[in-house]
């Protein structure tokens, strides 16, 4: 399960980097166009990024606390 969350984080991130400039610069769409077919997607990318980020966090203090009590 991991490596499929990790497949679809790396997906959408390339998806929020790639599709504007490629509706921009290829296809010649102005860039409010751009960003309104990108704004949903840049959306579940800023969550999945926090919630990433949250439990790595919570994982490093958990691995930290637990480090303290064995010493």
């Amino acid at each position: 399960m991991k490596r499929l969350e990790l497949y679809l984080y790396l997906f959408l991130t390339a998806a929020v980097w790639i599709i504007p400039t490629y509706l921009q610069y290829i296809l010649g769409y102005s860039g409010q166009f751009a960003a309104k077919a990108i704004a949903l997607p840049f959306l579940a990318w800023i969550v999945l990024s926090a919630y990433y980020l949250v439990r790595w966090i919570l994982k490093r203090v958990h691995s930290h606390s637990a480090a303290t009590k064995h010493t």
